[in-house]
């Protein structure tokens, strides 16, 4: 069985020129992981056959593409950990994420990593820290049975990283520690870093530390 697998879903036609650096970075530190985009069928893929010829692509219904409920919903139930189910884990990384080391040495012994939140939020009484979808780790056969099995998944309305974080919570998952998460991948924590350290992948660091992005991207381009 393949262990990890870099799932990105690509949702619109074209990208930004951080966007594509995001993705270059990510792809250079990671030559030996499997790669793949899910796109909605209704766009053209020319822009990523062309720009990254080195990632497979699956077509997936538009309708989950559509807003941020819908692709909440893609996640919450079967249908992408289905596809996937060959892999140990996959990493999903969005278009404002980036990997800045080879991920094949990361922690196996959780179900589920995202970048965590330095403030928490507070769900059915519940503080979650444990962490961001658009950057996060998910072990393959653990997602495809809950989200085939627990019926109120595919009834909430709530984002599909917090309700994998409660899960955590409810000893369903098996999440790191905030301070084990925060070494693996950042989001709000990484405001006013200037290195990227021993962090293997950020998540938004346009809206949250400008210039550490700004750094990776030149460091890249060097």
């Amino acid at each position: 069985m393949n262990k990890f697998l870099i799932c990105c879903p690509a949702y619109k036609q074209n990208l930004t020129e951080s966007e594509v650096l995001n993705l270059r970075i990510t792809q250079e530190n990671n030559p030996n992981i499997s790669k793949v985009f899910i796109v909605p069928k209704s766009i053209s893929k020319e822009f990523y056959l062309k720009n990254f010829p080195e990632w497979e692509m699956i077509e997936m219904e538009s309708s989950y593409f559509k807003s941020v409920s819908t692709y909440n919903k893609l996640l919450l139930s079967n249908v992408l950990y289905k596809l996937f189910y060959k892999y140990t884990f996959i990493l999903i990384c969005q278009f404002d994420a980036l990997l800045v080391k080879n991920i094949h040495n990361i922690p196996d012994c959780y179900d589920y990593i995202g970048a965590p939140w330095k403030e928490k939020i507070n769900y059915h009484g519940f503080d979650l820290e444990i962490g961001n979808g658009g950057l996060s780790l998910r072990r393959v056969k653990k997602f495809y049975f809950l989200t085939t099995l627990i019926w109120f998944l595919k009834k909430s309305n709530a984002n599909e990283d917090v309700i994998f974080s409660f899960l955590g919570k409810m000893k369903i998952l098996h999440l790191p520690k905030f301070e084990v998460a925060n070494s693996l991948f950042k989001e709000t924590t990484s405001i006013g870093m200037t290195d990227s350290y021993d962090t293997y992948g950020f998540h938004a660091l346009e809206k949250w530390n400008l210039n550490l992005q700004n750094i990776l991207h030149n460091k890249f381009n060097h």
